[in-house]
């Protein structure tokens, strides 16, 4: 953890015990909350930014402000539901789909608060459609219910084990006993479609030579220097494939080239890179890591990710033009990408006047601002379509489309062929 970390944990530590020494924390004959305990909890919530239940055998008995406020489909019941029956004083487990939380014994009157569920990182379109098949939800809810899932706050499964403690010690006025891992199975099983990620811990022997490794790819992927990454790569990874030793570990390496595409992920975002778009990119190579088979497929993946992540930031970073109204106009549309966009809504953004903007890229690229936001709206499909994931109703509506009419004709306007036609083709290929 980090230092401040640990300052927050010693104030609220200090704060809580003081008060919670004065007075009783519990009702007598109920299990409800006291008000002023009930406020103190919602203030420990938004302090953290994770949800707080107390659940009594199924019924919820409180839920925390920022647990109200979140749309999670009954989320904290289906987990409490499908874990043992028989639970530990203190505890903390994680679904298939990557989805962390811990929960603890209030002694005095045997329920059970849960503190989470939260994610690592930011929620896939693939977890949440995932998680939502868990609970019997409609799969196309799934981009509203990602949005819900990353209001948590991302937190570390160190911190995890920190809060479980804290809270142990405050509800039960003694130090936690020692904080088991449990493990979890739906109740209802559906088959799942994201295992949970490895850390992404670095087994170089090489410590050095890793960290240059690591700085020289990350440097490229804010730069946008694709032409440069493929050169590095080349030279410096590619090379060495095959020549693991006899004692390599094979799991060890996927879990850091895990840990890499969840970095450089984060490093395209940080540059501006649209956020569903860098989601699926890394959807996508997590599905692939995990199919790899040796040390040469692996390579192979790092390599393609980190080149993927650098191309798109290199399209917000150039335009083919001097005009840096033209290469802001591009840039805000390559970032904005699956939002609804207008040449005065861009303009606005910019700071200019819309016949200013409108006027100066048409200057410096032939072509207007309008037909350029199609443009790179039908690659964005094309992109999609070739995943093989979304239909092109989906697609329509994730590009915000008026209609998947209308998405069908331009898409033909601009590719001489429908989005069906379009993926058959590259299918075939």
């Amino acid at each position: 953890m980090k230092i401040f970390d640990y300052v927050i944990f010693f104030l609220l530590l200090i704060i809580f015990y003081d008060i919670f020494q004065e007075k009783a924390l519990w009702k007598e004959g109920t299990h409800m909350l006291e008000n002023l305990t009930r406020q103190e909890l919602d203030e420990y919530t938004l302090a953290t930014g994770i949800p707080i239940h107390i659940f009594y055998e199924q019924e919820i008995r409180y839920s925390s402000n920022i647990a109200a406020q979140i749309q999670l489909y009954n989320l904290p019941l289906y987990l409490l539901s499908s874990l043992p029956k028989e639970l530990p004083d203190t505890w903390i487990t994680t679904t298939r789909e990557n989805l962390y939380f811990g929960g603890l014994r209030i002694q005095e009157t045997g329920e059970i608060l849960l503190f989470g569920p939260f994610l690592l990182t930011d929620c896939t379109l693939k977890q949440a459609k995932a998680i939502l098949a868990r609970l019997g939800q409609e799969k196309r809810d799934a981009m509203d219910f990602r949005q819900q899932l990353n209001l948590i706050q991302h937190i570390g499964v160190p911190q995890l084990r920190h809060h479980v403690s804290l809270l142990y010690l405050l509800l039960n006025h003694c130090t936690a006993p020692e904080i088991s891992s449990i493990s979890f199975t739906w109740e209802h099983l559906v088959p799942a479609q994201l295992p949970v990620i490895l850390n992404d811990e670095d087994q170089d022997k090489n410590a050095a030579q890793s960290a240059y490794v690591e700085d020289h790819i990350v440097d490229c992927v804010r730069h946008g220097k694709t032409d440069e990454l493929v050169g590095f790569f080349n030279a410096i990874l590619l090379d060495s494939s095959g020549n693991e030793p006899d004692n390599f570990d094979l799991e060890l390496r996927r879990g850091y080239i895990f840990g890499a595409n969840t970095m450089l992920s984060r490093v395209a975002r940080a540059e501006g890179s649209d956020l569903a778009t860098v989601n699926t990119i890394s959807d996508y190579y997590i599905d692939q890591l995990l199919h790899a088979k040796n040390v040469n497929e692996l390579n192979y993946l790092f390599y393609q990710f980190s080149t993927h992540y650098t191309e798109e930031v290199r399209k917000l970073k150039t335009l083919h033009t001097n005009s840096m109204i033209a290469n802001q106009v591009n840039a805000y549309i390559q970032s904005h990408i699956y939002e609804k966009l207008s040449t005065t809504r861009i303009a606005d953004a910019l700071g200019f006047s819309n016949s200013y903007v409108c006027s100066e890229f048409k200057k410096a690229t032939g072509t207007t601002i309008t037909k350029h936001l199609t443009a790179c709206k039908i690659n964005e499909a094309k992109y999609l379509l070739e995943r093989g994931e979304y239909s092109a109703t989906e697609i329509s509506d994730m590009l915000q489309f008026s209609s998947v009419t209308y998405f069908c004709n331009t898409f033909k306007k601009y590719s001489g062929m429908t989005p069906l036609e379009w993926k058959n083709k590259q299918e075939a290929i």
